[in-house]
């Protein structure tokens, strides 16, 4: 329905630009060298009244015609306009509503995203700390284990000082036993 409104309106348009343009309508005489000139201008110059005033009346004519067809379409055209600008209202009210959903649904993601770097955060801190206590322990046992190598080597120096005590005790029973028997 819709359509053929469209095709019909379109066609009345083109009719009337059609109609409405003036047309000028040459009118050929001929000439001749006697004095006749000044009534064939005066032909000429009432045809083209009898022209003008016909397409005058020809256009107020097809302009009523075509009014009085087109007058039950007026409704038709003003209810279209009045569904398309409901309709692009609601367009406008949905779109609106989409934006501010993406805008919620945007400062949610970037909420979650904000919450996991602090906790990302907090567990590198965690790690960090975990890390620095392992250390610490790590140099405390090397400490001991430094502290035990040297009492290791301090226990070793004092063997060694008790084995040559003993040797040069041994060596020194050793000649006093043979000067005792000689």
């Amino acid at each position: 329905m819709l359509f053929f409104t469209v095709i019909v309106l379109i066609g009345i348009v083109a009719i009337l630009s059609f109609v409405s343009k003036k047309r000028v309508v040459p009118a050929y005489a001929k000439r001749s060298n006697a004095g006749g000139n000044d009534r064939l201008y005066m032909e000429e110059f009432a045809m083209e009244e009898n022209t003008t005033q016909l397409e005058k009346q020809s256009t107020s004519y097809l302009e009523e015609e075509i009014g009085e067809d087109l007058s039950p379409f007026a409704g038709q055209i003003t209810s279209i306009q009045s569904a398309l600008s409901q309709l692009q209202q609601q367009s406008e009210e949905e779109n609106t509503a989409i934006s501010e959903n993406e805008n919620v649904q945007s400062t949610d993601i970037l909420q979650q995203i904000q919450q996991i770097n602090s906790q990302t955060q907090q567990q590198q801190q965690n790690a960090i700390q975990e890390l620095q206590q392992s250390i610490d322990q790590a140099t405390q046992m090397l400490g001991s284990v430094g502290q035990t190598i040297q009492t290791i080597t301090t226990l070793n120096q004092i063997t060694q000082q008790i084995n040559q005590i003993q040797l040069q005790v041994e060596g020194v029973n050793n000649n006093s036993s043979s000067d005792l028997k000689n």
